[in-house]
């Protein structure tokens, strides 16, 4: 026989709901880091060929991360 629920035991939708975005935080953070690893490597390549350009551009796609990952560490 299973043992019957108690509402101490329970757990709220609220509470899922803020387990289930901490999760997604946490994957979302892994990504940003793992495209920020590669973004620093791929700056890198650009500055040593010396193509401004792209370092402009990759530059820019670093700026966006690193703020979409502030943001993250806000909300945990």
């Amino acid at each position: 026989d299973p043992v019957a629920e108690t509402d101490s035991d329970s757990i709220t939708d609220q509470e899922l709901t803020a387990e289930f975005q901490g999760i997604a935080d946490k994957i979302k953070r892994n990504v940003i880091a793992a495209q920020l690893a590669v973004l620093e490597f791929d700056i890198k390549e650009a500055e040593a060929k010396r193509d401004q350009e792209r370092v402009n551009t990759l530059a820019t796609q670093f700026i966006t991360l690193t703020r979409q990952l502030a943001e993250i560490h806000q909300r945990m």
